[in-house]
């Protein structure tokens, strides 16, 4: 029988906090930061690992929507290099037998692609187009931004904790694609 993620990681977190933790001496203020830190790490990539996948594919087809919407803002098709990009994050997302690594690959393609086809259309636009690019710009970072505050949200560090959703909840709130 294989252990589940979330089995090892509480096993990992029980042998830190009740075996070495206190034979650390305490006066080793570096030694015990760190392990709380090492602590604080397993506990939030227990709470992620369920989400990762889904995290992964919302993001890629956050971008795919994008580039769509950059095309049509801007009456421009899309090049071949977004186009393939673009293929390559929908053929990831959508098949069981790809790793979570080749996903965050194919989206690191996409968004690399995205970035260029931004600026080109800003590079050959007027003032208008211009506009309509940084605020569709700005409402796919707030989405994104959304789902990233979520998936931390267990570290503690976010300065507006009272709008955090669950990953769950930043996760369905996310346009389907």
């Amino acid at each position: 029988m294989q252990p589940s993620f979330d089995h090892r990681i509480r096993t990992m977190n029980k042998a830190l906090t009740e075996v070495i933790l206190p034979a650390i001496d305490p006066d080793n203020k570096g030694a015990v930061e760190q392990l709380q830190l090492v602590v604080g790490s397993l506990n939030l990539m227990n709470e992620q690992i369920d989400y990762a996948h889904w995290f992964e594919v919302t993001d890629g087809r956050s971008m795919v929507a994008m580039a769509e919407k950059l095309a049509g803002i801007s009456g421009q098709s899309i090049d071949p290099a977004t186009e393939k990009a673009i293929a390559s994050v929908r053929d990831a997302g959508s098949r069981h037998n790809v790793t979570l690594t080749a996903v965050r690959q194919a989206n690191y393609d996409l968004r690399e692609a995205l970035s260029a086809m931004i600026a080109r259309i800003l590079e050959n636009s007027d003032a208008a187009t211009h506009r309509a690019v940084s605020l569709a710009v700005i409402d796919m970072s707030e989405d994104q931004t959304s789902r990233e505050r979520a998936f931390v949200a267990k570290t503690g560090f976010d300065v507006f904790p009272e709008s955090l959703k669950s990953i769950a909840d930043a996760l369905a709130a996310a346009p389907a694609g």
